[in-house]
C-alpha cells in the first residue's frame, strides 16, 4: 500500500507541473509562425512610469491618419522599416478578413485621442501596456523612456490571428543582457 500511496501522491503533484508545461509549450507552438515588428514604447504618465516591476509605457506609431473615433479592429502595419512603423486602422477588421496592402494586421483597440492603439493580448485596461522589467534595471529604463523617445522598444510576435505577444524588450536596438 505504501508504493501505491507513494505513486499516487507522485503522480497528484506532477500533475500540475505538465499540464502548466503543456499550456507553455502550446503558446509558444502558436508563435512559431508569428512575425515580428519592433515598436517604440512612449511614457503614459512621465511623473509615475513605474508601477513595481512594470512599466507603463504606450506603443508609438507612425500614423498614416489617425483613427477618426474609438473603436475596435486591426492595425495595418505596412511594408517598410522605418523606426515608427506606418500604420493605419481598420475599423471593424477581423481575422481571416482582407488587409490589402499590409504586412501583418494586429487586433486591438484604438482611439482617437492620441491616437493610440493597443492589441487586445496586451490591454491593460487603456491604450498603456505594462511591460515587466527587472528591479536593478527598471530607474535606467525609466529615464531612457523620459530623456530620449524611442531608445526602448519592443519586438512584438504577431500570429496571423492578429494576436500579439511582446516577444523581447531592446535599448538602443539590443536585448539587455545579452
Amino acid at each position: 500500500m505504501t508504493r501505491t500511496l507513494t505513486f499516487a501522491v507522485g503522480a497528484a503533484l506532477a500533475l500540475p507541473v505538465l499540464a502548466l508545461a503543456a499550456l507553455i509549450g502550446e503558446q509558444e507552438l502558436r508563435f512559431t509562425d508569428a512575425r515580428t515588428v519592433n515598436v517604440p514604447v512612449l511614457g503614459v504618465d512621465p511623473r509615475d512610469l513605474l508601477r513595481g516591476h512594470y512599466l507603463t509605457g504606450r506603443l508609438d506609431w507612425g500614423w498614416e491618419a489617425p483613427p477618426e473615433r474609438d473603436a475596435t479592429g486591426g492595425l495595418c502595419i505596412q511594408p517598410g522599416d522605418a523606426a515608427r512603423p506606418r500604420v493605419r486602422f481598420i475599423e471593424d477588421w477581423a481575422p481571416g478578413d482582407d488587409a490589402e496592402g499590409c504586412r501583418l494586421v494586429i487586433a486591438g483597440r484604438a482611439e482617437k485621442s492620441g491616437p493610440a492603439f493597443v492589441p487586445h493580448s496586451l490591454d491593460s485596461g487603456s491604450t498603456a501596456m505594462r511591460l515587466y522589467v527587472s528591479e536593478t534595471r527598471a530607474p535606467e529604463l525609466e529615464k531612457l523612456i523620459r530623456d530620449r523617445p524611442g531608445a526602448v522598444t519592443v519586438d512584438l510576435a504577431v500570429r496571423r490571428d492578429g494576436s500579439a505577444a511582446v516577444r523581447a524588450l531592446r535599448v538602443d536596438g539590443k536585448i539587455p543582457g545579452r
